[in-house]
């Protein structure tokens, strides 16, 4: 029998007498979608399979915890591994003449993966001011992007498709695993982001009217006032029925603070 040394020692070769097999890589990403949006987090209206799978055959957090919650920040943390403070992109900052921008030299891991023979390529939405870099290929949503007939922007051109911005992005992926599972001389990394379920919440047609029949009970949050919360009580952002009033027009004007937080429920 061996001593615990001697395997120690013997490990080294047994492992050099075998080629180690490089994974492949798909990262996901859904866009501003909370645990409490799955069924595997105990959701009873929603049933979403594929993350359950995905929850039970991997690992599951129940608690995980970011210093900055924002899309641009939070993308730029996801690539490099970095506080904002250090990657420098400290509020969502997608427009190209961004005041925010990412600090110069900082590594991803996107280039770090290309640099070690990783084919790469970025899928979906971005919300960067700069273009992708350490990918081989990429599309992408300009800015916050659309949901209906959107424009996407591949390897620096921009082109309009027709359809959903959730079917496109996930055709766009496919294609481009089908290229890199058939090319079986190098691994892969995908990131694939979609914009969904971003507001304005816009469903595709097909799926329009699955709730209508359902009762979707309101947040515990509901009546928040902010109390103990002096920063969501001072931002717009941080508040639902202030920071989406905008975004349906619909809404009738000169509604109260209840009827405001009640129509913007509705036209979500």
């Amino acid at each position: 029998m061996l001593s615990r040394r001697e395997f120690l020692g013997a490990l080294p070769l047994a492992l050099s007498a075998q080629p180690l097999r490089r994974p492949n890589i798909l990262f996901i990403l859904t866009d501003d979608q909370t645990i409490h949006d799955m069924s595997c987090y105990g959701n009873r209206i929603l049933n979403t399979p594929h993350m359950d799978r995905i929850a039970r055959e991997g690992a599951r957090f129940n608690n995980c915890f970011v210093t900055n919650s924002l899309c641009a920040p939070s993308r730029a943390s996801i690539l490099t591994g970095c506080y904002s403070h250090i990657h420098g992109i400290r509020g969502n900052s997608e427009a190209a003449d961004a005041v925010e921008k990412m600090t110069p030299g900082i590594v991803t891991y996107p280039e770090l993966l290309r640099n070690a023979g990783y084919r790469t390529a970025m899928i979906g939405k971005w919300h960067l001011s700069h273009d992708p870099v350490g990918f081989d290929h990429w599309c992408i949503l300009p800015g916050q992007g659309v949901y209906f007939d959107p424009e996407f922007i591949e390897n620096g051109v921009r082109k309009k498709f027709k359809g959903y911005a959730t079917d496109l992005t996930t055709d766009f992926a496919l294609d481009f695993l089908k290229t890199a599972t058939a090319e079986k001389d190098k691994p892969f990394l995908m990131v694939y982001q979609h914009k969904a379920p971003h507001r304005p919440f816009t469903p595709a047609t097909r799926h329009a009217h699955m709730f209508d029949d359902v009762e979707v009970p309101y947040p515990k949050t509901f009546n928040d006032n902010y109390q103990s919360r002096k920063v969501a009580e001072e931002s717009r952002d941080m508040q639902f029925d202030l920071s989406i009033a905008g975004d349906y027009k619909d809404i009738p004007a000169g509604l109260g603070a209840a009827e405001k937080r009640s129509g913007c429920i509705s036209a979500s």
